[in-house]
């Protein structure tokens, strides 16, 4: 805001962090990948679902699975992508 409204300076403003950062991971995608989650990570669906009443749990639940799935179908499409230029020597 203060570079972008204000016209601030980068090279003389303080470093700042974010006080209060929840670091998140979507588990169905880590699974899918193989990766191993490091402690202190939140799985995202929960993280954002905790201050929702039952209905909106429930749509965002359902969008997200959605685009789990296309990201899941993309996922696997590249991994194979990746495996046949390995046959080919591409």
């Amino acid at each position: 805001y203060e570079v972008l409204v204000n016209g601030a300076d980068v090279a003389t403003m303080d470093v700042r962090f974010a006080p209060n950062v929840v670091k998140e991971y979507n588990a169905e995608m880590c699974e899918l990948l193989g990766v191993e989650v490091p402690e202190g990570y939140v799985n995202h669906k929960a993280f954002y679902c905790k201050n929702l009443n039952e209905e909106q749990t429930r749509f965002i639940e359902s969008v997200a699975n959605e685009l789990e799935e296309e990201l899941a179908v993309a996922a696997r499409e590249t991994l194979a992508a990746r495996e046949n230029e390995g046959e080919t020597g591409d």
